[in-house]
């Protein structure tokens, strides 16, 4: 054979070989491409879902928080109902109860009446624990007493009668004769039932103050600058009340009278000497 077809034929397998190798890098090539979107697609599928575990798990864990929250808010704002409904002030034990929609502070507890023990039962509109602040000061008390009212004592309205009645139901369940007064001469006569109600009447009653009788007073001023109990002289008490609040502080002298009566079961110990 001749050398220059030879050459020829080496020449041409040489091209052959030589496209070959470009097909088969530009295939490798355009497969590597491939691989690497491939990845790309897959990596960031993955990331897809990494984040939504992520979220799931932050949204549970704000929902666990937000349940111990509110179970904390629960347990801290409702307290043991055997502690709240049921407790001891001064050595008494009262019972917190429903009357319709009001609370009331029960206790009942035997007392010496005409040399009898007697049952006695005390039912209060304020929890007595509020009441520890007013300040009681008094030492002289008597079997008769007359309950008298200030003129501007008939602007509170409901809450008088509720004094009116708790102080003539409670004073006489102890064996105090009460009677009812006024402080002065009103505009319009007023009639006060110790055992009712307070209305106005033809019906005048007497004008009993600290001042101006021997017989014990218990006077009610609803209008003062301060709320206390405290002695005048020794045939008068004063409830003092701001702003209307006379059950408060007819409650706290109820109070107060009882704890020295407990001391002294006799109740006439503490009358005047």
């Amino acid at each position: 054979m001749d050398e220059p077809k030879i050459d020829k034929i080496i020449t041409s397998k040489k091209q052959n070989t030589s496209v070959e190798n470009r097909e088969d890098l530009d295939f490798k090539a355009e497969s590597n491409k491939m691989a690497d979107v491939s990845t790309k697609i897959l990596k960031n599928e993955s990331k897809g879902m990494i984040d939504k575990n992520k979220w799931k798990k932050l949204f549970a864990l704000i929902g666990i928080i937000v349940v111990l929250l509110f179970l904390i808010i629960v347990l801290v704002a409702i307290p043991n109902p055997e502690e709240y409904e049921k407790f001891q002030y001064h050595g008494f034990n009262f019972e917190r109860t429903t009357l319709g929609t009001t609370f009331i502070y029960e206790t009942s507890f035997d007392i010496l009446r005409d040399d009898k023990l007697v049952a006695y039962s005390l039912k209060l509109r304020k929890d007595p624990r509020t009441l520890e602040k007013i300040p009681a000061n008094f030492s002289y008390f008597s079997k008769e007493v007359y309950v008298s009212f200030t003129p501007e004592s008939t602007n509170c309205n409901g809450t008088i009668l509720i004094s009116a009645f708790e102080l003539g139901q409670y004073l006489g369940n102890l064996g105090v004769n009460v009677e009812a007064a006024v402080t002065e001469n009103y505009s319009s006569n007023v009639s006060i039932d110790m055992n009712n109600s307070l209305n106005s009447t033809n019906a005048a009653l007497p004008i009993m103050n600290c001042t101006n009788t021997k017989s014990f007073v218990i006077m009610v001023k609803p209008f003062s600058n301060q709320t206390r109990v405290y002695q005048e002289n020794k045939h008068c008490i004063v409830l003092e009340a701001q702003d209307c609040k006379v059950i408060e502080v007819s409650e706290k002298f109820i109070l107060e009278l009882l704890e020295k009566y407990r001391e002294s079961p006799n109740l006439y110990n503490l009358l005047n000497s």
